[in-house]
């Protein structure tokens, strides 16, 4: 009997893989294992094929199968472009999207969460499938199960379960806001965390396995091995290792918040990125088999491994970092500001991966450089001076004609903890102080209404 099951499991992982290799990075650390591990080799060397400019391309890309690029842009749009930096379209829905990977179904489906409150299904062409209204915003990357049903949780709490005609399937409601992205095993089991400072483990059908209390907010993925063990980190400053029946099996402690979720090696060597600027890699018993130091945070940032073992990674010190498996650098690429956009191996080798100076970057083979921009979603509405930020930081804002403003600062919970801007302005741009006396370190959200338009960023509060 227990030979059967692992039969099946092997059957579900080949499956997955299958699905992986048809569409070349189908979701967030491109598996539903989320290794991060692509069976393609990155470029060996730091060419620059192109850059494309589309307003602080922050959150991180999917490829599809036809391998057109599909990521965020902080304004709020959704892009698709082709392999060569041309717009195919650009989709915004009412309040826009804003922080997470959009995924892709096994029919070319796009599937992604809005600040309005509501996930949508876009037709391969930008037009709306479907859509799905929740109860608050949605910033997690959706995971979509092999049976087709779309995962995915939400500010409300509540983590969702979608059938791929978009009616609910059931949810699951935790203590705290979601923006773990979700894990699956090959049993269908999904892990994620919460605000609430849990770890979630849950049946395909939506019953509770087991959960566990760490220390802090859990806004990292999961990341399972082949021998079936999850890891995920909290900003506590550690990644955990459980078994399924949900036992600790062992944490590791960093120098500082982890913000980034794990990748997993074939060797099955565990890399996490944590605040403290490094790299760390882990052996499956929870040691250290090195770390690697960049020139400052990593934040958001999550490695992709190519097939060769070269792992891939972005940095606040602007850097794009290739790095040998034994640890040693292999190239850096400088960008024009902070990367938290974790990076994507193309079928031809080329690594896609956003920074906040409003670029979305293609390295790889070929030569030259060309740079493009989609001109109608360039100008930005908000900028913000320093993010993550200490002490105080100043907001610009513009509006393209008089009307009322409002600029609100709200917490994790949904709470407004402070108001910068309620009043009547002209058309033109503005800045503002925003002083954190009177809050905590953490996550906020930043948002602008001033007319019909309406946009949201996130803020990181440091001390």
């Amino acid at each position: 009997m227990k030979r059967a099951l692992f039969v099946i499991a092997g059957i579900v992982l080949l499956i997955g893989n299958i699905q992986a290799i048809t569409i070349p990075w189908p979701m967030f650390q491109h598996d539903l294992a989320h290794t991060g591990r692509s069976p393609y080799k990155g470029p060996s060397t730091k060419t620059l094929k192109w850059s494309y400019t589309i307003n602080n391309a922050q959150c991180s890309p999917v490829i599809g199968s036809d391998t057109t690029i599909y990521f965020q842009a902080s304004d709020g749009y959704l892009c698709a472009l082709t392999a060569d930096a041309s717009l195919k379209w650009s989709y915004k829905a009412e309040g826009g999207f804003m922080g997470s990977s959009p995924a892709i179904g096994a029919d070319g489906t796009i599937y992604i969460g809005a600040n309005s409150d509501t996930f949508y299904a876009l037709n391969p062409t930008g037009s709306v499938k479907w859509s799905y209204g929740v109860g608050y915003w949605i910033q997690t990357s959706p995971t979509i199960g092999l049976d087709g049903t779309i995962y995915f949780g939400s500010g409300d709490k509540n983590f969702y379960a979608l059938n791929s005609n978009g009616t609910l399937q059931w949810y699951y409601t935790t203590g705290g806001s979601i923006l773990s992205s979700p894990a699956i095993d090959a049993n269908g089991n999904i892990y994620f965390g919460s605000s609430d400072y849990k770890v979630y483990a849950l049946t395909s059908g939506g019953s509770l396995k087991w959960s566990y209390t760490t220390e802090d907010i859990v806004m990292s993925s999961a990341s399972i091995g082949s021998d079936g063990t999850i890891y995920i980190p909290s900003r506590d400053s550690r990644i955990y290792a459980f078994d399924s029946t949900g036992s600790l099996k062992w944490s590791y402690t960093t120098g500082a918040w982890i913000v980034s979720s794990p990748s997993i090696a074939l060797d099955g060597t565990i890399y996490i990125g944590s605040g403290d600027g490094r790299l760390y890699a882990l052996n499956q018993d929870g040691s250290l088999k090195w770390s690697y130091t960049t020139g400052n945070s990593i934040w958001g940032s999550s490695s992709a491994i190519g097939s060769d073992g070269t792992i891939y990674i972005g940095s606040h010190d602007y850097k794009l970092h290739a790095i040998n498996p034994d640890g040693s650098v292999k190239w850096t690429y400088q960008t024009g500001n902070f990367v938290e956009s974790s990076p994507v191996i193309g079928p031809d080798g080329t690594i896609y991966i956003g920074s906040q100076n409003k670029t979305l970057y293609a390295i790889g083979p070929g030569e030259g450089i060309e740079e493009k921009s989609n001109s109608k979603n360039q100008k930005s509405k908000i900028e913000i001076g320093g993010n993550p930020f200490v002490g105080n930081t100043v907001i610009s804002y513009s509006i393209p004609a008089t009307s009322k403003v409002s600029l609100n600062i709200y917490d994790i919970t949904g709470s407004c903890v402070k108001t910068l801007v309620d009043e009547g302005k002209e058309a033109g741009s503005y800045s503002v102080n925003l002083d954190s006396k009177g809050l905590t370190n953490g996550i906020y959200f930043l948002k602008l209404n001033a007319g019909g338009y309406r946009e949201t960023r996130k803020l990181v509060l440091m001390r």
